[in-house]
């Protein structure tokens, strides 16, 4: 039997670091695609509780190229106010009523629109890269295995 040739122990150590880069980068991407199916829910208006939001004042952000604003929220069941509600909004809301879901105790994010369209880029962002690897590596592996049969 022939022997093989020997790795030094940095040459050992290298696959598992890839291996564990790989699966870090991965499970960031599935992190984004999460949070992009959360966005999602609340700005298509599928979770989180209902109402307009109407903004007193509102400052543009340039690095994150959105309105900050605050104001009143109003629950369309007329049960929760909140006069010092804070919305991040994609274009200036003072003195108009926006449509809004609550996501917390005290978040909020707007329904509709450029909100919704945010969320299914981080959807894509995160899963397409995963996706396109996933397919190469099962290319791969049903290449390998035809080789070997």
């Amino acid at each position: 039997m022939a022997r093989g040739k020997r790795f030094t122990a940095t040459e050992r150590r290298r696959p598992a670091k890839g291996k564990i880069a790989t699966v870090v980068l991965i499970a960031g991407l599935l992190a984004l695609s999460g949070l992009g199916v959360r966005n999602l829910l609340y700005a298509a208006g599928w979770a989180g509780t209902s109402g307009s939001y109407r903004a007193s004042s509102c400052e543009f952000s340039g690095s994150l190229s959105t309105w900050e604003c605050s104001g009143t929220f109003v629950s369309d069941d007329r049960r929760i106010e909140d006069p010092r509600a804070g919305v991040d909004l994609s274009s200036d809301g003072r003195g108009r009523a926006v449509r809004v879901e609550r996501t917390g105790l005290s978040g909020y994010q707007e329904v509709g629109g450029i909100a919704t369209v945010e969320a299914i880029a981080l959807i894509l962002f995160g899963a397409v890269p995963v996706a396109v690897a996933g397919g190469f590596e099962l290319r791969k592996r049903r290449r390998s295995a035809r080789r070997g049969s």
